[in-house]
């Protein structure tokens, strides 16, 4: 039977051929391996397969393998994605770090390691902004996209939402994907990765989305990352304090405001304000302390005195 038969099983081969490329230079003739490379790559692409293919090159010319490696380079050339699909597949799914990575990591040069990296979050910045400008395919892409892992994901949502012309019709698109019944109880960042780049370019329209996500009733869950995704300031403090009432949103997302000096922008009486606001639910107090005891940290820190209110907080 034909692997075309099993499409699941199909690309779960590929995947694992990819992971192992590097490993299967030592054990198998490198044109026997560039044989199957090329299989896959005619019978409708292997965009995984090239993380895995540059690090055979490596491992070739570390050993000074170097005619093999020059083969294998050849062949690196040709999986270079093209398409937008392969170009997902390629540098934004893969988590980084992993097998699948196109990131040329070197652990023992950190520049030459952060340039890969910035290479690639350039990529996927332009990835999003193709998605921005065809939301048709934007429709297309979003489910594997959100099943990623990769941190890079939030790189495109972000980009997405830069860049598009129409991000009422955008944002419609990703909530519609995100609350799907197959994705019902699973928490993304997308959404405020998304509002954070439209922010830059139409603060009040990521204001009106957020004051509709409160009222909505379906986006609980989402609600602080959203706002701490955009910034909390005073009219933010004010919505979350609303959401402290909302029995479906769980006090542990609050906790998210302990992170990354989430309330630093907030004044002493809006910070008391949250602070008892959450402390009040009934299972608040301890999420409050920690968020507190951040707060106190970071003027510490900064070598600012608490306010008044804070210290009665």
């Amino acid at each position: 039977m034909e692997l075309s038969a099993l499409p699941g099983f199909r690309e779960e081969v590929r995947s694992i051929v990819a992971s192992q490329f590097r490993f299967l230079v030592g054990a198998v003739a490198i044109d026997n391996l560039i044989a199957v490379a090329n299989k896959f790559a005619n019978d409708g692409g292997w965009p995984q397969g090239r993380a895995g293919v540059q690090g055979a090159v490596r491992e070739l010319r570390d050993v000074d393998r170097n005619d093999e490696a020059v083969k294998l380079k050849a062949l690196e050339v040709k999986l270079r994605p093209g398409s937008l699909s392969d170009r997902i597949a390629s540098y934004v799914l893969p988590p980084e770090w992993g097998a699948l990575d196109v990131a040329e990591i070197d652990l023992a040069d950190e520049k030459k390691s952060e340039s890969a990296r910035n290479q690639i979050t350039t990529i996927c910045e332009g990835i999003g902004a193709e998605l921005a400008n065809d939301l048709q395919s934007l429709a297309v892409h979003l489910p594997e996209v959100l099943g990623s892992q990769s941190t890079r994901v939030f790189t495109v949502a972000w980009a997405i939402g830069r860049e598009t012309d129409d991000p009422s019709r955008a944002w419609q698109i990703i909530c519609e994907e995100v609350l799907a019944p197959a994705n019902k109880g699973k928490i993304y960042a997308f959404l405020g990765a998304f509002l954070s780049g439209l922010c830059e370019k139409n603060r009040e329209l990521v204001e009106r989305l957020l004051d509709e996500a409160l009222s909505s009733g379906s986006m609980d869950q989402f609600l602080v990352h959203m706002q701490i995704s955009v910034g909390v300031d005073g009219q933010g403090c004010e919505r979350l304090i609303k959401a402290t009432k909302l029995p479906s949103l769980p006090t542990n997302m609050f906790r998210n405001l302990a992170n990354g000096r989430a309330t630093d922008a907030l004044s002493g009486a809006d910070f008391k304000d949250l602070l008892i606001a959450i402390a009040d639910r009934p299972d608040g107090l301890d999420a409050a302390i920690d968020i507190l005891r951040m707060r106190v940290f970071s003027r510490a820190l900064d070598k600012k005195a608490l306010s008044e209110a804070e210290r009665e907080t």
